[in-house]
């Protein structure tokens, strides 16, 4: 299963690469090179499959590259490439949060991404993120990552309730 998707990840059809960029979320560890690679497309759809699938998987070892790709010449590679890291973030356990921190220090140092303005940017975005899922995490008791929000006591006044659920 594995050498046809990295075959059709080579494909010049766009639906093709789509379809296997999509796939390769399956194949786990094996496949980061592949949908590294393929966050930098030509075709939107085929970023878009390849940014999901690395969410997904968020595998730790794709930070590096994809920082790296912050700073390269290509506004598509860059854009892949920040939407990539935005939703490992977002996918990220927390186990896997201070190792994300990490390599995304090391690579920023690394590839010279605090001379480029579009990588300073999407990184202090990312460290912002990082930070406010630590505090949701230890205020909100367990809610990282799910995207939910906790239900305001219904001691609250209804004035009082709807101000908390806006935050």
């Amino acid at each position: 299963m594995l050498p046809g998707l990295l075959r059709d990840s080579l494909s010049k059809d766009w639906n093709i690469r789509a379809g296997a960029a999509y796939a390769l979320r399956r194949a786990g560890a094996s496949a980061i090179s592949a949908l590294v690679r393929l966050t930098s497309d030509d075709n939107d759809r085929v970023r878009e499959n390849a940014s999901d699938s690395l969410g997904k998987i968020c595998p730790i070892t794709a930070v590096k590259p994809l920082a790296d790709a912050l700073v390269g010449q290509d506004a598509i590679a860059r854009e892949g490439a920040a939407e990539a890291l935005t939703k490992m973030l977002m996918n990220c356990s927390c186990e896997k949060l201070d190792a994300f921190e990490s390599r995304l220090d090391e690579a920023a140092a690394l590839s010279g991404a605090k001379e480029n303005a579009h990588a300073r940017a999407v990184i202090s975005y990312l460290k912002r993120d990082i930070a406010r899922i630590r505090c949701r995490g230890t205020s909100m008791g367990g809610l990282i990552l799910t995207g939910e929000r906790p239900t305001p006591p219904k001691e609250l006044g209804n004035r009082q309730r709807a101000k908390a659920l806006r935050r």
